[in-house]
């Protein structure tokens, strides 16, 4: 997760800013910040998922980069996130 992590956001300046996203009043949070992301496993090239600490330093929300170039919450926390994998 760190190497993955640093490898993104380490990215030339016209790349990252692509990556953190933007705010577009749909897709929520829209952008992440570079110091309170952590990245956890992707979906494929350009489709990876976060921890997006921003909300919470203790209870991060799990993101996605979308399609669109906007970060979406797909849970609001990594219990409900590990819930809705039913992984049990």
């Amino acid at each position: 997760m760190a190497e993955q992590t640093e490898g993104l956001f380490s990215l030339d300046a016209d790349i990252l800013t692509w990556y953190l996203g933007g705010d577009d009043g749909v897709d929520q949070p829209g952008a992440i910040t570079v110091n309170r992301t952590v990245l956890i496993g992707d979906l494929g090239i350009e489709r990876p998922f976060a921890l997006d600490y921003s909300r919470s330093i203790s209870d991060p929300d799990v993101v996605f980069f979308a399609q669109n170039g906007r970060w979406r919450q797909v849970a609001p926390n990594i219990a409900t996130f590990l819930m809705l994998l039913d992984i049990s």
